[in-house]
């Protein structure tokens, strides 16, 4: 396919030398006349000036030609214009200049992690809380904001759509087998995806932000009302709840006592001589009751000479459970110490507890199924009286009133 030089407008052919930039290319005789080859009269571009070429636009490589510049005449300015760049930042680090962000105001200290604007400053914590590089290059968005002012950066503040079209632009990362539209392409799609992930964690922060508030606010209330208390769990027979306390690794936990449906006792132990497990399951709840009179006898030394875990694990309507330990393997204790008694006798309490939890619940929803089905007595007998009204008014038959009352009460 044949294609044309940006500056001359010659036809370039498929074998011809040419010098690709971002947005068009220049033929073998412009590679020439404006240094970009390797030696004079040649026209293969330098490495140098491939990489470049690939970084600049067509229209930027005019303004150069305008003012009269070849290649190298525009890399010896660039090269001037760094170590001028270099000079001013290490002079500014050491003499402690003092910079401010122009976004807070705040002080940007020697350590302080800053970005340079054409007149200005930007600090590291404006960096992070606006993610001017989140998900692409830092080093590139760094690169491109050295570039605009102090108020465009602002706009890029108030505006996120307009930094993220920046970043796809600006902040891509290009591998040596990418050309620019797939490097862009990766870069939206990695940004994109970030996005996403960066939502679902503010969510989940935001969650956990109110659940530990909902803690603040009501943990003082559950110790003035706790009516029993086991290890980090608090029962409030008032609010007909349970608060699990938090800790260093877990955030806290509330259910609710309509929630719970069933338990079961989870028992572990081992005897002197035979250190191999015995583990026993108990279950309590709404299909078995009565567990609370078995547990002495099945860990009062009966069974196993130790107890390495005792707990009982609470069943919730939605399929989860909690489990309230109060012995853990590490424990190790004699089935027949005063510990264990002291233990199951707890074990016993929490079982009385949860067994009246349940007993309360099946009776409260007893009701609600009488209350439904007496409020269902109660229209069928309006219909009926309806019905009987307009046979009386002589508006429907007899016999059609019948058939009616028959139909609503399902004979």
């Amino acid at each position: 396919m044949t294609k044309e030089c940006a500056i001359c407008g010659s036809k370039i052919g498929f074998l011809d030398q040419d010098l690709i930039f971002k947005d068009g290319r220049i033929c073998s005789k412009e590679i020439k006349k404006y240094g970009f080859a390797k030696k004079a009269g040649s026209d293969v571009p330098t490495l140098k000036a491939i990489n470049w070429a690939d970084k600049h636009t067509i229209s930027e490589l005019k303004e150069f030609i305008a003012n009269g510049d070849t290649f190298p005449d525009i890399i010896k300015k660039q090269n001037i214009a760094k170590i001028n760049a270099k000079a001013a930042k290490k002079h500014n680090k050491q003499t402690k200049m003092e910079k401010i962000c122009f976004n807070c105001g705040s002080k940007i200290g020697f350590w302080d992690q800053e970005f340079d604007l054409k007149d200005g400053f930007l600090c590291g914590n404006c960096w992070q809380k606006y993610h001017f590089s989140s998900h692409v290059s830092e080093r590139k968005m760094s690169e491109y904001i050295e570039t605009i002012s102090t108020a465009e950066c602002q706009k890029l503040i108030n505006n996120p759509d307009a930094l993220d079209d920046v970043k796809i632009k600006y902040g891509y990362v290009k591998h040596f087998w990418e050309n620019d539209k797939q490097a862009k392409e990766k870069g939206k799609d990695k940004l994109e995806q970030g996005k996403i992930k960066d939502q679902k964690v503010a969510e989940e922060q935001a969650k956990a932000a109110a659940l530990n508030k909902k803690y603040e606010e009501l943990l003082p209330i559950f110790q003035q009302e706790c009516s029993a208390k086991f290890g980090k769990y608090l029962f409030d027979d008032t609010r007909r709840q349970i608060l699990k306390k938090k800790s260093f690794l877990f955030d806290p936990e509330f259910y609710n006592y309509s929630d719970i449906i069933s338990y079961r006792i989870n028992q572990q132990g081992h005897n002197e001589t035979k250190k191999h497990g015995i583990t026993r399951a108990l279950v309590g709840g709404a299909l078995a009751g009565g567990v609370g009179v078995i547990v002495g006898a099945t860990t009062g030394g009966k069974q196993t000479d130790y107890i390495d875990h005792l707990g009982i694990i609470v069943n919730l309507k939605n399929g989860d459970n909690f489990e309230i330990v109060f012995i853990r393997k590490i424990d190790e204790i004699k089935s027949n110490s005063f510990t264990a008694r002291s233990i199951i006798s707890d074990v016993n309490g929490l079982i009385s507890l949860l067994d009246a939890i349940i007993a309360k619940n099946q009776s409260l929803a007893n009701t609600t199924i009488s209350s439904s089905n007496q409020a269902k007595v109660n229209s069928t007998a309006d219909e009926i009286r309806k019905y009987k009204k307009l046979a009386d008014d002589g508006i429907i038959t007899q016999d059609e009133f019948s058939a009616k009352k028959k139909q609503l009460l399902g004979l």
